[in-house]
Order: C-alpha cells, then structure tokens, then sequence
C-alpha cells in the first residue's frame, strides 16, 4: 500500500471517534461531582477551586462533542407536514430546566400552523436557537416564542431580552466557532458552533434565518418555514 496517498477520514469514522470520546468526559464528570460533593473526604480550599476549573472544561469539552456530533450527523431528511406549534412546545420543555436554573421565563404565542420540513431539521434549529436564547439572557429575564402564519410562510419568531450582538460582529455570527467576546464572558461553556448549526440545517431545511440584535437589549430570531 501506498503511503505517500493521503486516506481521508471517513464519516462514519468521525462519528464513532465522536461517540467513543463522550464516554471518558462522563467518567471524568461523574467523579469530579462525587469529590465536589465531598464523598471521597473533605477537600482544601485549593484542591476545591481546581477541581472546579477541571469541572468547567470537562463541561465544555463535553459541549463541543455534542455540538461537533450534531454537525457529523447532520444530512438531508425526508420532509413531511408537521405541526410546529407542537414541535417547539416540545423543544421548549426541552431548555425549561435550563431557564429555571436561571429564572428565566419563557413566554409563548403559538398559534396553529403547519409547515413542509424535515422533524429533525426543525428540532435542531429551535433547540439551538432557544439555548442560545437561554443562556445569553441575563438573571430572571424573558424568552418570547411566537408562531403562526404569515404572507411569506409560516413564520416563528424567538426574542431573548439579553446581552446582545454588536454591530461590527453580526456578520460573522454563523461562522464556526466564532464567538462575541462578551457571548465568552456570559456563558463560557458555549462552543462557537450553536449557530453554524442553525444555517447548516436551515439550509437542508429550505428555512430563512434572519437576525436582529442590539447590544443590551437583544436578539430576535425570524424563521420562516416552507409552507405544507
């Protein structure tokens, strides 16, 4: 065999490569959460603010494994008629426990309305963008969702009331990995990639994505849907 050909990485390669790394992360999370808790004895104050540290990256590199593992297996999907307002109910009660640990309310319009487009596409780019709506808020705000039928196609509407985008950096928002640096300093777990996966799967999806932000205030999230 010939070793001066290069042998490319076969997909289904990354996947199980993906797949056989989270089982080491949850190890690793698991123990760090018996010692933090104090079951393996009484730890000093300088082994308990490193053993934080390790639990923050094992938490983020569990993160970017996630993401990285949606992207793998993201391909094109049989579209059928769905009901959205019962997809994103879901998808809400999904991110719930999330904006309770941060007192966040999530407040819903959901008017019927259907729309022609893969379940899974769909799933995956409300679950991002309602996680990002989540964790860029700030303390006890509100998460507005909305949907129903507009002249363009069924329509769905995400609005978050937190940190924001600046101006300069919205064009690269959907870029992979790409992060604001105020996004970093608000949720250091995030991985860069939320968004990416949004326009990845938007696109398979035939879904319009437009976004507006300004920075304080918020950032509003346009989904416009094929129509069933």
């Amino acid at each position: 065999m010939k070793t001066d050909v290069p042998i490319p990485f076969r997909p289904e390669n990354m996947r199980r490569t993906l797949h056989d790394l989270k089982s080491p992360f949850s190890v690793i999370k698991v123990n760090l959460h018996l010692l933090l808790k104090g079951h393996c004895g009484e730890l000093s104050d300088k082994a308990q603010k490193a053993i934080e540290r390790i639990d923050t990256k094992c938490r983020q590199g569990l993160a970017l494994l996630a993401d990285v593992s949606q992207m793998a297996y993201l391909q094109p999907e049989e579209k059928t008629s769905l009901n959205v307002p019962e997809i994103l109910k879901d998808c809400i009660e999904r991110i719930q426990p999330a904006a309770c640990a941060r007192n966040i309310k999530i407040e819903t319009d959901l008017q019927p309305v259907t729309a022609q487009v893969a379940q899974e596409h769909l799933k995956l780019i409300f679950d991002q963008i309602l996680a990002n709506a989540i964790h860029y808020s700030n303390e006890s705000g509100r998460v507005l969702v909305r949907c129903g039928p507009n002249s363009d196609g069924p329509q769905v509407v995400i609005r978050d009331e937190g940190i924001g985008i600046p101006a300069d950096q919205k064009p690269r928002i959907f870029e992979e990995y790409f992060r604001t640096m105020e996004a970093a300093r608000h949720h250091k777990e995030g991985t860069g990639l939320g968004l990416a996966i949004v326009r990845q799967a938007a696109t398979m999806a035939n879904v319009r994505v437009e976004l507006s932000s300004q920075t304080g205030e918020g950032t509003t999230v346009k989904l416009t849907l094929p129509p069933a």
